[in-house]
């Protein structure tokens, strides 16, 4: 039987089956030497919703049949692969698979349906490990060829993406984990294809945004789908989940770096969302006792968090409304999230705590950088958000009171922070503007702060006392200069309140150990007094 004979052997069962002629069986009943390959192609063109006029122009018909013959004779004298005749602009070779008999015949089987075939083509329930796993993957390709331009063909490969963490879920819920490897590598597949589509469609000079955005949004709801099925599979079957997290989080930092170039602001929102879920993942894995996990959301948490950096220094470079919303939304999700790393430190232990302590410094670095950066053009905006922050660490002491370290890590972040105002006040009397307010605005807040230390003192372990004692010391000695400098400008400010004695006094020795130190480091380092935080009996690493 020719090749040719097939074509029409279809369409005939298909029209007669159609029209209520023939049934399924009574086709392949006529047909007994084709039953292996008609059986498969009819019954998922059956499956197809409201067909349109399965009947093809001769035209049309004429086309297929000559592409379809020289595609057979191009594979049969050099092997070549389908998509040169049928898509001469693909060039995209590794990520693309020769077709098998059966696809080439899909792919007539799809030209002679015009365009009413692609949609159900695609949504075939077909898993890997089924027989017509391959087929539905050649239908795929063949609708990737029909495609007008790169960045049309990157939205479809992301859909294909999202098929294979479709096939991922139907997977496991069926029990069938061992063929997870198989969606896993696909999965791939996919998504290097729609990201270099996007990279030659920016080279070409084709508007890329909304498809970089939908890349990044995407990926980030592959990662909750992941951490779903890491969970529900067995351990054999963990390797393939996690490739495929590491592809997913590989494709979001591309996407988000390329659109941060010309979107910062939309980009940091993504990242921001995508942060506070791999937060969050944290929280739900500490919860189970599971570090592993901990240290994977914490680990991924701080990728994403450098790249908010990078994200930030492209909107620096734009200026205007981008620089100043950015620098705003990420300077404002230090609250947040040290507010969830709180949680996850109560629950961790061991390899998890760690990642724990690595994420919180991630998190303060970026604090001072944003906010620093955030104080050259709104100083009143960067000390409200820094203030904010330590009054979440000065909460975070109240609820920690039994646990010492607890208590001396949030006093550690506090006292960064209180650091970082005086780089903002710094920043407002560079520029000249709202110094006077900011000024004020430090000053009150360091008020109540000392009366908060002073009440936290009362409370916490006698081992715990020395560490609240240095922070008290360094806040009243900033304060004491502000007030200073403050009167100079003819600007009352109201002194500390009064303290409990036994409390002042060895808050004030702390103060006198404290200014011989910096005593010291001002005269090696000329200009700069009290440049360097501590004292000799008391500064950390």
């Amino acid at each position: 039987m020719k090749l040719d004979r097939i074509e029409d052997i279809l369409v005939e069962c298909l029209e007669d089956i159609k029209a209520g002629r023939s049934s399924l069986e009574e086709c392949l009943d006529r047909h007994p030497l084709l039953r292996e390959r008609l059986e498969p192609l009819l019954r998922i063109a059956l499956d197809i919703r409201e067909p349109p006029d399965l009947k093809p122009s001769p035209h049309f018909k004429t086309k297929a049949r000559v592409w379809l013959m020289d595609e057979i004779s191009l594979r049969q004298s050099a092997g070549r692969r389908l998509w040169s005749c049928c898509c001469s602009q693909m060039r995209l070779m590794p990520l693309m698979r020769r077709f098998s008999m059966a696809g080439v015949i899909i792919a007539v089987v799809l030209a002679l349906s015009a365009a009413g075939w692609g949609a159900a083509y695609a949504s075939q329930s077909s898993l890997p490990g089924d027989t017509l796993y391959r087929v539905k993957l050649a239908t795929e390709q063949v609708r990737m060829g029909l495609t007008a331009d790169d960045t049309a063909r990157a939205e479809r490969a992301l859909g294909f993406a999202d098929r294979r963490i479709e096939e991922m879920k139907a997977l496991a819920d069926r029990g069938r984990a061992e063929h997870l490897g198989r969606a896993a590598e696909k999965y791939d597949d996919a998504m290097d294809m729609a990201l270099a589509l996007v990279d030659r469609a920016a080279v070409t000079g084709l508007v890329t945004g909304n498809v970089t955005a939908r890349l990044a949004e995407v990926t980030s709801r592959h990662l909750r789908v992941l951490d779903e099925l890491h969970d529900m599979v067995p351990d054999q079957a963990r390797p393939a989940i996690v490739h495929a997290r590491n592809v997913s989080q590989t494709g979001h930092l591309r996407a988000l770096s390329a659109l941060g170039q010309d979107q910062p602001e939309r980009a940091a929102e993504i990242n921001l969302l995508a942060i506070e879920e791999r937060l969050t993942r944290a929280s739900d894995a500490a919860q189970a006792y599971d570090g592993g996990e901990v240290s994977d959301a914490l680990g991924r948490f701080e990728e994403m968090s450098r790249l908010g950096a990078q994200i930030a220094a492209y909107a620096r470079q734009l200026g205007g409304h981008e620089e100043e919303r950015v620098g705003e939304l990420l300077a404002g999700a230090t609250y947040r999230h040290l507010l969830v790393l709180d949680d996850v430190a109560d629950m961790a232990t061991g390899e998890a705590l760690q990642a724990v302590a690595r994420a919180r410094y991630e998190v303060l670095k970026r604090h001072r950088e944003e906010l620093t950066a955030l104080s050259e053009r709104d100083s009143v905006m960067a000390t409200e958000l820094n203030l904010r922050a330590m009054e979440g660490r000065l909460d975070r002491i109240r609820v920690a009171f039994g646990s010492t370290e607890a208590v001396g890590i949030a006093l550690e972040q506090f006292d960064a922070m209180a650091a970082c105002g005086e780089e903002i006040s710094k920043a407002a009397q560079r520029v000249g503007t709202d110094e006077e307010e900011v000024e004020l605005m430090i000053a009150m807040a360091t008020l109540l702060h000392v009366e908060t230390l002073a009440e936290i003192w009362e409370a916490v372990p006698e081992q715990a006392r020395e560490a609240v004692e240095i922070v008290m010391a360094r806040v009243l000695i900033r304060h004491e200069n502000r007030v200073h400098a403050m009167e100079e400008k003819g600007v009352e400010i109201p002194g500390v309140g009064v303290m409990p004695s036994h409390v002042r006094e060895r808050v004030e020795e702390r103060m006198r150990q404290q200014r011989i130190w910096d005593e010291r480091e001002a005269a090696l380092v000329p200009g700069i007094p009290g440049s360097v935080s501590g004292c000799p009996g008391c500064r950390r690493p």
